[in-house]
């Protein structure tokens, strides 16, 4: 029986997806993306599934059809996509709010249909993608009413117990930064003991931050002080015990809005930049790269909505008043009108999962017209026909990265095998995919013409130049398919 896949970079991802996988029971199962052979995430993601005895299988297993899907839950697009049949049903599920380039870009013409919190996001992807609105699958109002007692630290204690054991008197703080070049954790870290003199201070890690190894974080994890919680907790498990919440640019400033947290934002950034998505383009460059031109983003006019929300919500750039500011905004009544609320969610009774299903079902059977407004489809379109050229040749992937490996299971779901890969990255040369060694790229001169396939997202112009200087001709002895 073919089953519903649910895409997963990280933790975070099975989180925020669990409620709405909990309802096709047997039917689902977890993709993990990140790359196995060189990604620490692909590690903790498999123990975490292990662990917990959740069905899963590697994103290597769906372009080898060695395990078989129909349906495909994603927060957004990813370059396997072009490696599979264009039969399966692609469907978006938002994974949060602000950063508007970057939520609402071009690679959503990729899905057949977008599952939104409310009427912001339809208005924002109609003329990419059909949309419905479900409301917040991690919001259930009723869990909103008492801290849960499982919530467990870094540390391993229990949150209701530090919680508990802290002075009556203090205030909960709960921060929750962004991550990349817009985080304000370098310099939260600075103000952290002058905070806590007279407050709790919880902190919820995002994920890219728990996972980036040049990030310094030692400061929060050593602090007995500090309640710190890395991806494997959900935010809306903390806001029961929570006062305010600081943040800068992130996705939980609006989960905050949501459960009708109070605010305070911290200014990091230069008060020019009117769309923070386009640092997520910057980053998510092997997402990007692929599907559009970035230059065309980064001349938008648009505003994201992390940075149109300081109209109306109290944001400070001076980490001086931060004690004094926490105070004024626990004090005032909550920042957020309930217009702007129902605005950016349209259903908050807590059915988002059932919501969920009845769509996916709707578009797993056919019974929606949907369409996919761009076609990034490689697999019927441009990479089968190549087939025939590679039979009887040795095959070169030129390219050991994602794309490369890609192609390496696409090859062996089409019973093919490659000679060598060819990588110009000096750090990856001597190591194997699977059991294929990686070469420099002047192996090639070692073997008797074989069939090349460029699998980079970067630098095809260059491969293309080199090969026709050794005496290949495009679409007859090599082929670039991005």
């Amino acid at each position: 029986m073919s089953k519903i896949g649910f895409v997963c970079t990280t933790i975070f991802h099975h989180i925020h997806f669990k409620s709405i996988y909990e309802q096709f029971e047997q039917e689902g199962i977890f993709i993990i993306v990140p790359n196995k052979f060189n990604e620490n995430r692909y590690k903790r993601l498999v123990e975490y599934f292990e662990v917990n005895q959740i069905p899963f299988c590697s994103v290597y297993d769906i372009v080898a059809e060695q395990v078989k899907i129909d349906t495909i839950i994603a927060p957004y697009w990813f370059p396997f996509f072009q490696f599979i049949p264009s039969k399966i049903k692609r469907i978006r599920l938002l994974y949060g709010y602000a950063k508007d380039a970057w939520n609402y870009a071009d690679w959503n013409k990729a899905f057949d249909l977008a599952l939104v919190y409310g009427a912001y996001a339809e208005e924002r992807l109609k003329d990419k993608v059909d949309c419905v609105s479900i409301g917040h699958p991690r919001f259930f109002p009723e869990n909103l009413l008492q801290i849960n007692t499982d919530i467990k630290d870094v540390k391993g204690r229990s949150l209701k117990q530090w919680y508990s054991s802290s002075n009556d008197s203090f205030s909960t703080v709960l921060y929750c930064p962004t991550w990349g070049n817009l985080t304000s954790i370098e310099i939260f870290q600075q103000v952290i003991e002058k905070i806590n003199l007279n407050n709790r201070i919880i902190i919820k890690l995002h994920h890219n931050n728990v996972l980036n190894e040049k990030l310094d974080l030692s400061g929060i994890y050593e602090n007995n002080n500090l309640f710190v919680c890395d991806e494997k907790v959900d935010i809306f498990d903390l806001f029961p015990a929570v006062d305010v919440v600081l943040s800068d640019y992130s996705g939980a400033i609006f989960d905050a809005i949501l459960a009708r947290k109070k605010i305070l934002l911290l200014d990091v950034i230069s008060s020019n930049i009117r769309d923070t998505g386009i640092e997520n383009l910057r980053l998510m460059k092997n997402i990007s790269s692929v599907v559009y031109d970035n230059e065309s983003y980064e001349k938008t006019n648009s505003v994201s909505l992390d940075i149109a929300i300081r109209s109306f919500t109290p944001h400070i750039f001076d980490l001086s008043e931060l004690n004094d500011k926490l105070q004024d905004v626990i004090y005032s009544e909550n920042q957020t009108p309930e217009k702007i609320i129902n605005h950016l969610y349209r259903f908050q009774d807590g059915h988002t999962p059932d919501r969920a299903k009845y769509e996916i079902l709707r578009v797993k059977r056919g019974e929606l017209q949907v369409y996919r407004k761009h076609e990034y489809d490689l697999f019927e379109n441009r990479l089968d026909p190549q087939i025939t050229k590679m039979k009887n040749r040795d095959i070169v992937i030129w390219g050991a990265g994602e794309l490369g490996h890609f192609v390496f299971y696409w090859l062996f779901q089409n019973k093919l095998k490659p000679t060598m890969f060819v990588d110009s990255d000096i750090n990856k040369i001597g190591e194997k995919v699977e059991d294929i060694s990686i070469f420099t790229p002047s192996w090639i001169s070692d073997i008797e013409k074989p069939f090349i396939i460029v699998a980079t997202s970067y630098g095809n112009k260059d491969v293309s130049f080199k090969l026709k200087e050794m005496g290949y001709e495009e679409n007859l002895d090599y082929f670039c398919p991005f």
